[in-house]
């Protein structure tokens, strides 16, 4: 072994233990040198261990007087300056809190800031060909029919959901009606798959991991066969939102750039000029924000109606994932009121006129005619009769609690 290293291993070994040692045994000497007159007792082990390198005068000095650590003086080094940012003691100058507190800003400032980055945003997509597109639809609209703004507005939006939005709903729809004589038609095989996982319990003894894992994977093979065959994965029925949302946003801001005022020391538009007269009633300026909160309201109750009337003509009521889709959409709908609230009553107007083809198309799409049309199998199920089934949910929409599937009772 190397003879360096063992000395350094035996020296942290025995370090404390022999500082002690060294300081008892120079007090032994030196009282013994006193008392009995022998001198340099420790002498003779000295002589006779001097092979030994624990017992030479400079490991004896390194070990006694061995430097402390960097951690333990690092505070003794550093702390003591005034001007050390770890001094946290210290509180800051006056000037210091001065200058902080002219740098503040106030809520109003912030949310004047808020405010113009989004009207920034706003601007900058109202600059791209679909929303230009829009406001030519608009005013071409007003041109060809010469209604009222207010009228021509509805139209507009009615034509824009009857050719745009309509066809894709009538695909989810379809697939909505497949799904659920699927979701029927697993639950006659579930059952069927208890009873023979019960049997394969009793037969063949198996443990009840093995009959679970069994019976989950089948009830995944037979789901998996069903979407195949009916073509109605779940997916699909998210199509409609992914074209409705660009396009009701698409069509917002055209209006928007329409009852933009002009700038300053610019002549107003004649667009702009008609649309501050061609209100309604008591509603005459489109262009300004609605005084009272009767259309906002009313865009409100309408966008809840929609949402409840598609939850009572489904078959079987909402799982934990579509009630949670369902708090989404209605937490969106309460955004886009207190968004109708602040913007234009041309804004409100369309989104009202949207809102309500929509629940009006709820119960269109819902009835036998429709059923046969789209090639949904409700023969011998409760959607054959929609409307009573539509009656037996809202009776149960009620309760304070439902468990079992919402079939009708003949």
């Amino acid at each position: 072994m190397n003879p360096t290293l063992s000395t350094r291993v035996i020296i942290r070994t025995f370090r404390p233990n022999f500082c002690r040692y060294l300081s008892v045994q120079s007090s032994v000497n030196k009282s013994s040198n006193s008392s009995t007159g022998t001198p340099h007792f420790h002498r003779k082990i000295e002589n006779r261990s001097s092979n030994f390198p624990l017992f030479k005068q400079p490991f004896r000095n390194s070990l006694c007087n061995a430097p402390l650590p960097l951690c333990s003086s690092f505070h003794r080094n550093y702390a003591k300056k005034a001007e050390d940012p770890l001094d946290l003691d210290k509180p800051p100058e006056p000037e210091v809190w001065k200058s902080s507190l002219g740098n503040t800003k106030t809520s109003e400032e912030d949310i004047e800031e808020i405010a113009a980055s989004i009207s920034e945003i706003l601007d900058a997509f109202g600059e791209t060909y679909a929303v230009k597109y829009a406001e030519e639809l608009f005013v071409e609209m007003h041109n060809i029919t010469g209604l009222p703004w207010w009228a021509s507005i509805a139209l507009t939006a009615v034509l824009v959901r009857t050719t745009m939005v309509l066809p894709m709903s009538l695909v989810q729809v379809r697939i909505m009606g497949r799904l659920q004589m699927v979701t029927l038609h697993m639950t006659k095989v579930m059952e069927r798959l208890k009873k023979e996982s019960n049997e394969a319990r009793k037969r063949f003894g198996w443990p009840d991991e093995v009959i679970t894992e069994k019976y989950k994977k089948a009830v995944k093979n037979e789901w998996d066969y069903q979407i195949g065959k009916e073509n109605c994965h779940p997916i699909k029925t998210l199509f409609p939102i992914l074209i409705q949302v660009p396009t009701w946003a698409v069509f917002s801001l055209g209006l928007r750039n329409l009852c933009l005022p002009p700038r300053e020391g610019a002549a107003p538009s004649e667009v702009y000029t008609e649309l501050s007269i061609g209100g309604f009633g008591w509603v005459t300026d489109l262009t300004a924000i609605y005084p009272t909160f009767a259309l906002p309201v009313s865009l409100g109750i309408v966008y809840f109606l929609t949402i409840e009337v598609h939850r009572m003509f489904r078959l079987q009521p909402y799982v934990s994932a579509e009630e949670v889709k369902c708090l989404f959409m209605q937490c969106i709908n309460i955004g886009v009121v207190g968004l109708s609230i602040v913007s234009p009553t041309a804004l409100s107007i369309y989104w009202l006129s949207s809102a309500s083809y929509g629940l009006i198309q709820a119960f269109l799409v819902n009835t036998q005619a429709s059923y046969r049309l789209l090639n949904i199998p409700v023969l011998g199920t409760p959607m054959e009769h929609p409307y009573r089934l539509f009656r037996e949910n809202l009776k149960n929409r009620f309760k304070k609690r439902e468990k079992e599937p919402l079939y009708i009772r003949e």
